[in-house]
């Protein structure tokens, strides 16, 4: 349904929004991000996890960067893994060029890592670190899970996807696959549960 204006203001007032709308250029960046299935060890805080930009063009140039995840709805009260730092500078683009980061945990299981890029924008290549994402899952053992992942819809308030602008300030949308995290045994019990399945099968051959 469309609503129409009743005044010349608000007509006025359409058009200059309009306007405005047809003078940002909007960059269909090659970007992609994949988080995947992350793999964490069961009680255990400190484990880090690396993000990687897929570019399947040349280079891409980047002013503005706002690295964003969450760990299910990202609440506080969300009886899931926590965020307890998130990097987006160090071994990135941004690294050395940038006017500072502005990390921002709106949550236990929310964070923002927002970065301008100084003194002009950097170059996106294919396989670049973004940004290094600790996780605490004290509390959770093999068998708790799985736990999405998303940079497309993070909060309060969204959703709010990982998004980036170029050195023009225009949109870049980078293509967001979500995923999850996979609280996987310790190695002590993978090896005896490995030593127990070999045992089992040398008594069947015998």
């Amino acid at each position: 349904m469309c609503i129409y204006p009743k005044t010349r203001e608000a007509s006025a007032l359409v058009a200059c929004m309009f306007a405005m709308l047809c003078a940002t250029d909007v960059v269909n960046a090659a970007l992609s991000i994949t988080v995947g299935n992350i793999d964490l060890q069961p009680n255990q805080s400190g484990q880090t996890v690396s993000f990687f930009v897929n570019n399947t063009d040349a280079s891409t140039d980047v002013g503005v960067g706002s690295f964003r995840i969450q760990v299910v709805d990202g609440e506080d009260t969300t009886t899931a893994p926590t965020i307890t730092s998130v990097d987006a500078i160090t071994g990135t683009p941004f690294d050395g060029m940038n006017t500072g980061e502005l990390g921002m945990a709106t949550g236990v299981r929310r964070w923002e890592s927002s970065l301008t890029a100084f003194p002009s924008a950097v170059p996106f290549l294919n396989g670049d670190l973004i940004a290094t994402v600790t996780f605490d899952t004290t509390g959770f053992f093999f068998g708790d899970g799985p736990f999405s992942v998303s940079l497309t819809s993070t909060g309060p308030g969204g959703p709010y996807p990982t998004e980036y602008r170029d050195g023009s300030n225009n949109p870049i949308f980078p293509t967001l696959t979500d995923g999850q995290i996979t609280i996987v045994p310790e190695p002590s019990t993978s090896l005896l549960l490995a030593l127990s399945m070999g045992a089992a099968f040398f008594r069947r051959r015998r």
